[in-house]
């Protein structure tokens, strides 16, 4: 989420607003089909009764995944992680700032929790917050480390993260795969249309189904995540804290990440398309179907930054500039309006009611539309107002007090 009150003497670096709002955007792309579709199909392109699929849509699944699914959530984690060093404030030898900064840091992770809950309790089951929470404790302590302590310890846990998906995956290779086909198998036609029908449904019938879904995927996936996502974080700070993200390194430094996640695009790409030639089945899936794009999405997401940061330093992407700081500026804000925009277009008692009947290839265009939206509005709003709704709430309940709404005034 955006910082919304750095230290005293703490100047925003306008390249990490840029890197949130292009992650922001990024993350609706991977996050559409689980707004549009039930959780244990949201993957699957030969369910029924969402198939048979088109060549349109088939590639467009195939495109999330490669270049979406895994890399814009790293980015966020990463710059979640800075926020949690600017936002602490005090340097390790202040003692009395330091553990002031990590008393604000305790009360701004538990209000994010709380968000989090209220998030995937009653709108969307997809939450991130209350991960973001759970991680930022494990990264609070350790804030002010060497970037290189921080790079040991964040590639250690990211490690760790790919330990527990692939312990359950070594037991299901174990397993009689009639077996496993059928403790994996995708719900019956007639259930998934039940869940179809209560999104579409009245306020209650929807609210009973969203909730159900919250507690059979969000929570349970807070352990096996939260030691990636604290990894990221702490990866993040150690490159924030070697001037990666300033754009202080070296030029040939930067084109080395960007070869290099070239190299995990087309690795993940090789594999995608052999999970797709199966139907995404979910038992080849689980066994390593996952495992490329999950252990090589942090690579692609350095390239993807470092060209960006390459591209500001030189002067150019004025525009890119111009569009996406806003949106990260207005990160919360706009995470959470993304959830009341899509809502609102697939529930049926409030909104277009088109859960469960909009395919993968329109889910694109949908996106592009929730885009041109929210960078038009953020920058509408940011000429006129200097924190957004809800980081301005965020900010007064962290702090225990009621600051101004401030205009800007220039």
């Amino acid at each position: 989420m955006s910082d919304p009150s750095p230290p005293p003497g703490t100047d925003r670096i306008e390249n990490l607003d840029v890197l949130r709002g292009f992650a922001l955007l990024g993350i609706l792309l991977v996050n559409a089909a689980a707004f549009a579709f039930p959780p244990d199909v949201s993957l699957s392109m030969t369910t029924p009764p969402f198939a048979p699929a088109t060549l349109l849509d088939w590639f467009a699944a195939w495109g999330v995944h490669v270049l979406a699914e895994g890399k814009f959530v790293s980015l966020f984690s990463m710059l979640f992680g800075i926020s949690l060093f600017l936002v602490g404030g005090g340097s390790p030898d202040e003692a009395q700032a330091r553990k002031a900064g990590s008393r604000r840091l305790l009360s701004r992770l538990f209000w994010l929790g709380l968000f989090g809950i209220a998030h995937g309790a009653l709108l969307w089951f997809g939450d991130i917050l209350l991960f973001y929470a759970v991680a930022g404790l494990l990264v609070l302590p350790v804030r002010h480390w060497r970037a290189r302590n921080l790079f040991i310890a964040g590639l250690a846990l990211i490690g760790l993260g790919l330990l527990l998906f692939a312990g359950p995956a070594a037991l299901l290779k174990q397993m009689d795969p009639a077996t496993a086909q059928e403790v994996f198998a995708a719900p019956l036609a007639e259930e998934l249309q039940a869940q179809v029908e209560a999104m579409r449904g009245s306020a209650g019938a929807a609210a009973a189904q969203g909730l159900d879904f919250w507690l059979q995927w969000g929570l349970v996936s807070i352990p096996f995540f939260t030691p990636q996502t604290a990894g990221l974080m702490m990866v993040g700070l150690g490159l924030f804290k070697s001037g990666f993200f300033h754009g202080h390194w070296q030029t040939r430094s930067y084109l080395v990440l960007i070869g290099l996640g070239a190299v995990a695009l087309v690795l993940i790409a090789a594999q995608a398309l052999s999970n797709a030639a199966s139907g995404y089945d979910p038992v080849r899936m689980m066994t390593g179907g996952a495992v490329p794009n999950l252990a090589l999405a942090p690579l692609v997401t350095l390239a993807y930054a470092a060209a960006i940061i390459l591209g500001l330093r030189a002067g150019g992407l004025g525009l890119m500039r111009s569009w996406l700081e806003p949106v990260g500026r207005l990160a919360l804000t706009n995470y959470i309006g993304q959830t009341l925009i899509m809502t609102t277009l697939f529930l049926g008692w409030r909104g277009f009611g088109l859960y469960g009947h909009v395919d993968r290839a329109a889910l694109l265009g949908i996106c592009v539309a929730v885009w041109v939206v929210q960078v038009l509005a953020s920058r509408w709003y940011r000429a006129r107002y200097e924190q957004g709704p809800l980081e301005w709430v965020w900010r007064c309940l962290t702090d225990g007090r009621r600051y101004p709404f401030s205009r800007r005034t220039g």
